[in-house]
């Protein structure tokens, strides 16, 4: 297109139309928006470059999003125009085509992505081929080993029958893994039949048929509020929101200009609505408002249902949850002991209630011993605060005491006293000390004089037998020297 021919206002309205198909974001305030305009008309490089830059770093996904634009973004028709039936039929067909051209343009880019490269499949089929061959080698030896043997045609049938009875001997495990499963799953279904109809009698004991007939009348009211009104509800306003929803994707992207205009109008409607709801105010009478308190009381009980029935539901659905997790379990523990070849015993009921029992009882005993640690706690506080009061008033009585002394002239009499006392306790104690000390050296003393009376009367017939000896010996040496 050449745009000498164009006025520039329609060069900018093309160029930010092809824009807002790639989702380039122009700038939002309008002095700015002014700006980038002027620069885009007259090609300035300071609003072209950044355009640039940012669609080439973008390229690929641009030129795909480029691609699809042709085709998925809508044609403008007048209002004028689009009222003729015949052009509202063919536009109904086009957007028919649109739509199908989304789904076929789905399908081929998700074949895209499922499907394996050519070189891909090339290398894979080329592998096969030469482990085919290996393969082939492989037999042409061990046939030529084989027929120099004189019973090779015999060895090769029974080769081939040990062949089949192992692929025989594979099918038949298998067969039997699927039927443990069977049963596995059979046996979980018995059990939840079972804790079905257990629940059902204890539900059913001590019950009237009275009592049976209004419980199902209050869940048929339940179900008969959720299908007729709940549910309704919430498939109404999910198709108005998907409604909406498909209004905006099929819009084109409205710029900064669309969005103010749509604000204007939400500020016309708003100032309409409230209008009208001052008028409404000022010309109500009794009446209208006793109806208002009606409606308002209405409208709260039912959001009490709405939310009662959300309340319900939920609660149905973690109970369905937990039924369904509570027999993967099962199943899971059935498999495990199944492969363990026993494994550990589950709990039965009757154990199940005795230690339920025992665990109480326990519980019990621990609730008893922590409520005693409890007050003996408290009672540790208690004595520590009074202890704590008590020296508070010790501080106070010895200052009342100083300040006595210090009006009477003896200032630090009971300092004084004090200390004497102290002194005279340790003069008490280092007597004491000194009197055991002399009681020890006496006993001591007493001791050793009776070891030394008991060595002395040892020793007294030695001596009496050494002396005869000693004169005979000074007689024997008085020989000798004449």
């Amino acid at each position: 297109m050449d745009i000498r021919n164009e006025s520039a206002d329609q060069t900018f309205a093309r160029i930010i139309d092809a824009l807002r198909i790639f989702r380039f974001k122009p700038p939002s305030d309008p002095n700015h928006f002014e700006t980038f305009k002027l620069g885009l008309v007259q090609g300035n490089k300071t609003t072209v470059y950044p355009i640039l830059e940012w669609l080439l770093q973008k390229r690929p996904e641009l030129k795909k999003r480029a691609y699809l634009a042709r085709f998925l973004v809508k044609i403008n028709i007048p209002a004028e125009i689009a009222q003729d039936e015949e052009v509202e039929n063919l536009y109904i067909q086009y957007e028919e085509h649109i739509e199908e051209f989304k789904q076929v343009h789905k399908n081929v880019e998700a074949a895209k992505s499922a499907s394996l490269p050519t070189g891909d499949i090339k290398k894979d089929i080329k592998a096969m081929q030469d482990e085919k061959e290996q393969l082939v080698r492989r037999v042409d030896r061990t046939k030529k080993r084989v027929q120099s043997f004189p019973n090779s045609a015999s060895m090769l049938q029974l080769a081939q029958r040990l062949r089949l009875e192992k692929e025989h001997e594979a099918k038949i495990s298998r067969q039997i893994s699927d039927q443990r499963t069977v049963i596995q799953s059979c046996q979980s279904r018995a059990q939840r039949l079972n804790q079905q109809v257990k629940d059902m009698r204890q539900a059913a004991a001590g019950s009237t048929a009275d009592g049976l007939i209004a419980r199902l009348e209050e869940e048929k009211k339940i179900n008969r509020y959720m299908v007729t009104e709940k549910l309704p509800a919430e498939i109404a306003t999910e198709k108005r929101q998907v409604a909406d929803l498909q209004k905006i994707a099929s819009e084109p992207a409205m710029g900064q200009a669309d969005l103010e205009q749509y604000r204007a109008k939400m500020r016309e409607v708003n100032a309409e609505i409230n209008q009208l709801i001052e008028k409404k105010m000022m010309a109500g009478d009794v009446r209208d408002d006793k109806a208002s308190l009606f409606r308002q009381q209405a409208s709260i009980v039912s959001r009490k249902k709405a939310a009662a029935a959300e309340a319900l539901r939920e609660a149905r659905e973690e109970l369905n949850r937990a039924e369904e997790e509570l027999q993967a379990r099962r199943a899971t523990l059935e498999a495990n002991r199944g492969q363990q070849g026993g494994g550990e015993e589950v709990l039965k009921e009757a154990q199940f209630r005795e230690y339920v029992a025992k665990l109480r009882t326990k519980s019990t005993v621990y609730k008893e011993k922590k409520r005693l640690m409890n007050e003996l706690i408290a009672e540790n506080g208690i004595l520590t605060r009074t202890l704590e009061i008590l020296r508070q008033k010790e501080e106070a009585v010895k200052r009342q005491i100083s300040q006595a002394e210090k009006r009477a002239g003896v200032s630090g009499y009971s300092d004084t006293q004090e200390q004497l006392e102290k002194v005279s306790k340790m003069m008490t104690q280092l007597n004491q000390k000194k009197g055991d000390t002399l009681e020890d050296m006496s006993r001591i003393i007493g001791e050793l004089n009776k070891r030394v009376n008991e060595k002395k009367n040892e020793l007294a017939p030695l001596i009496r037998e050494l002396r005869p000896l000693r004169e005979e010996a000074k007689v024997c040496g008085c020989v000798c020297l004449k």
